[in-house]
């Protein structure tokens, strides 16, 4: 199926770093959008398979049209956090670490959304969230409530 010019126009602005979100608001008109209301509509965009694959072919002619290899990055990556530590700026040798971390496969995100609406929820799976957000205020040195109203089906 071929993309619509918007379509195309979100592939190149998302191939340019990787922000779906910034993509989006680049080429669509969401200023009455919410932020989760984009992103919900950057993941229908790349879980289309016209889009995946138009991303993924030009990542792969970039990759070999510049010989981009793992081993090159990691070279980059260690280049940089080793510059970074050096200027005694932390953020930006933390954010080198991280990406080796990344691309070496020691670190990675998951960012399936995985929310159930309430309904489809057990009591029990409530009673357990329930109890997970009671321990977490406690954890932070807030007073632990019990709910006004305790969640059930």
């Amino acid at each position: 199926m071929k993309l619509t010019i918007k379509q195309e126009a979100f592939c190149v602005e998302y191939l340019k770093d990787g922000n779906g979100v910034r993509a989006y608001q680049a080429v669509y008109n969401a200023t009455k959008m919410s932020d989760g209301a984009i992103r919900v509509e950057v993941s229908r965009l790349l879980d289309r398979p016209n889009i995946s694959e138009m991303i993924e072919d030009a990542r792969k002619r970039i990759t070999k049209k510049y010989d981009i290899t793992l081993d090159k990055i990691v070279e980059m990556l260690i280049e940089d956090r080793t510059f970074a530590r050096a200027e005694g700026a932390p953020g930006p040798a933390i954010t080198a670490t991280m990406g080796l971390a990344r691309v070496t496969g020691h670190m990675v995100e998951d960012r399936k959304n995985e929310r159930k609406p309430l309904q489809e929820i057990d009591t029990e799976q409530l009673r357990a969230l329930e109890e997970m957000l009671g321990q977490s205020a406690g954890i932070r040195g807030g007073a632990v409530r019990p709910p006004a109203n305790r969640l059930t089906h």
